[in-house]
Formats: structure tokens, sequence, C-alpha cells
């Protein structure tokens, strides 16, 4: 696992080659949703003190296969909160008007649950640590 820090020493030493050019691709999916703004803001930085570095279509990909990893699969109330949290910013207006408009949620939702417990079994951890938000939900 790389931290944020480490992440970036490696993107200054890439930005420091010739013929470089780094760019991102972010898949919009469940577990990264209710961090996409944080995340948009960490690229944006790293545009602007790096050269080479782009974050320009970088949030272009709604996964949708599996389905219960959509971002969809979240709860209205969670889906509400990222869609004010990304209000006004113009790289996330797609998935904002799907988030708004698509009922996935009620169809996938406790695959999306048993999926994510049985990966939390495996690696040791619990989503809940990293998703807090998702706890109102998970014992329902």
């Amino acid at each position: 696992k790389f931290t944020i820090d480490e992440l970036e020493n490696v993107i200054a030493m890439y930005n420091d080659l010739p013929n470089v050019e780094i760019g991102f691709n972010v898949t919009m999916q469940a577990y990264n949703l209710l961090n996409l703004k944080k995340l948009h803001a960490q690229l944006k930085q790293w545009e602007n003190k790096f050269d080479k570095v782009s974050a320009s279509n970088a949030f272009e990909t709604i996964c949708n296969s599996p389905m219960y990893l959509s971002p969809n699969v979240l709860p209205d109330k969670l889906r509400n909160i990222a869609i004010t949290d990304l209000s006004g910013i113009p790289e996330f207006e797609t998935i904002s008007r799907s988030l708004a408009t698509n009922k996935t949620h009620m169809v996938h939702w406790d695959t999306f649950k048993q999926f994510t417990r049985e990966l939390d079994k495996i690696r040791g951890e619990n989503v809940l640590d990293v998703i807090p938000e998702l706890q109102e939900y998970w014992n329902e």
C-alpha cells in the first residue's frame, strides 16, 4: 500500500523524465463515491504542482459492471450527499444526474453488502473503517 506522500514522490520522479505525461483514470464506484470531491482536489493540486500532470478527463468512467459496485447501488441518502458534495464541479455533472435518477440500489444493495463482507473477511479489514457513512445501513 502506498501513502499519498509516497505516491506524490513517485509522481515527482516521473515528472522529471523527458517525454512523459501523467494522467489519471478514476472509475467512480460505490467504494469511492463519497470521496470523489477530495480525490478531485488532490488531482487538481498535483496538476498545479507538476508540469507533466493532467487531471483532465480523470473522472469519465462510471462502474456499471458488476452492477453491485455501481455508485448507484448506495442508499438514496448517501447518493444525495454525493450529489450535494459534487455540485458545481463540471466533471461530475453526468454522475450527479445518474445518482439522482437511478434506482439500482433497490436491486443490488444486498449483493453489494455480501460481496463487501466477503472481501473484508479475506483481507482482514472492515469497510466501515474506510466508509463510516455505511454504518446505519450495514445491519439492515
